[in-house]
């Protein structure tokens, strides 16, 4: 993590040398496909261990904090597999992903724009729209920014409808797990061609010392 590595003396921040450095290191973390995993790695943690709980709720909120954190642990899962297709658009050191961040269906499609990567069936595209709603407020705030937002919306092309704060049932918990699983395969194997490319080049740059040694 970032904020662990960086010192308490503010002062080290008034040296642009410093600053430069400070850039870089934030650069690379935010292009580290496997920090983007460890993050969603807990945050589903995080979920399961709130369902743990839903027997002890007596405003009967969990459900929504479940699908909050659970979304927030999908959105680190796809936004570690887009930085390992495109490199982090990062402009006047801030992060400019393509449309709204926290739009997982926006970001799945622009992920499959050149050529469909990750297959996704109707019902798999209803639960990112709908986790969707939860990160941006479902599972935040007792109500949105707009009353638009609370206006149902059709699931797919069928007349059943959804509504955030409904409550979660096993069926969803099954769906939702089987999507993560999904994810979790794609940027594992991502994660593995990343290690795999720095062994590479650490090979390499071990061999190259060597040579000059000899």
């Amino acid at each position: 993590m970032l904020v662990s590595k960086l010192p308490n003396d503010s002062r080290i921040f008034d040296d642009p040398i410093n600053l430069k450095l400070i850039k870089m290191m934030y650069e690379g973390e935010a292009n580290s496909i496997v920090q983007w995993q460890r993050y969603s790695e807990c945050l589903k943690i995080a979920a399961d261990n709130i369902l743990t709980l839903k027997n002890n709720d007596p405003y009967r909120i969990l459900p929504n904090i479940y699908k909050l954190l659970f979304g927030l642990s999908i959105e680190n899962m796809i936004k570690g597999i887009f930085i390992s297709i495109y490199k982090l658009p990062i402009k006047n050191g801030n992060i400019k992903w393509p449309g709204n961040s926290h739009d997982l269906l926006n970001l799945i499609d622009y992920i499959n724009k050149p050529i469909t990567l990750i297959k996704f069936s109707k019902n798999e595209r209803i639960i990112l729209t709908e986790l969707s709603d939860y990160i941006k407020w479902g599972g935040r705030y007792p109500v949105p920014i707009n009353f638009q937002s609370l206006i149902p919306k059709r699931k797919g092309n069928s007349e059943s409808y959804y509504l955030v704060t409904v409550g979660i049932s096993d069926k969803e918990i099954i769906d939702y797990d089987k999507l993560y699983n999904k994810l979790e395969e794609n940027i594992l194997l991502k994660v593995k061609e990343y290690r795999d490319q720095l062994n590479k080049k650490h090979s390499v740059e071990e061999f190259l010392k060597n040579i000059k040694k000899a």
